[in-house]
């Protein structure tokens, strides 16, 4: 038989049976190219649709840290990972592709799968920015390196609601 989902609110409630159900996220993702490709900014750049979802805070609101991308330009430089550190710092990767899950949230993807990941890393980068990524512990660069990888899964659709281009959408 098939039933609806629940959910259980009261652990005593011996009236609901064990079943799995299948949970449909809402939205789909783009990867940091497509967001940096579409700022409306230079030679062959598409619309923007990035402006709408802006300021986007990196880190905790009012962190000491935290980075504030307050426009396109700014976007493009944390996608680009060429301002705020470069390619090889992990903070950096952090920054692009933690920068990207969150224009997906705000672009109406689920963040079910990476909501977790998402707080850990703004209570981090509120007291940790890319300067930093030399002197942190071990822990904490497996942190950032975890975090970077889920956040890149997560935008590429292999976790979470699933990439854009399922429909047919084109990921410039």
């Amino acid at each position: 038989g098939i039933t609806d989902c629940v959910t259980i609110v009261d652990a005593d409630d011996w009236t609901i049976d064990a079943a799995l159900c299948e949970i449909v996220e809402e939205g789909c993702t783009y990867t940091i190219g497509k967001w940096k490709n579409w700022t409306g900014l230079g030679n062959g750049n598409q619309e923007d649709i990035v402006s709408e979802h802006l300021p986007v805070t990196l880190g905790d609101e009012g962190g000491a840290k935290s980075l504030v991308v307050a426009d396109v330009y700014m976007a493009v430089d944390v996608l680009s990972q060429k301002v705020y550190g470069k390619p090889n710092n992990g903070i950096t990767k952090l920054y692009a592709q933690f920068l990207a899950a969150k224009l997906n949230f705000a672009n109406g993807a689920s963040d079910m799968d990476v909501a977790g990941y998402a707080d850990d890393a703004d209570a981090f980068l509120a007291e940790h920015d890319h300067n930093d990524w030399d002197s942190l512990t071990d822990e904490e660069v497996y942190n950032v390196r975890m975090w970077h990888t889920a956040f890149d899964d997560y935008n590429n659709g292999d976790i979470g609601p699933g990439h854009c281009d399922r429909d047919g959408d084109d990921d410039d």
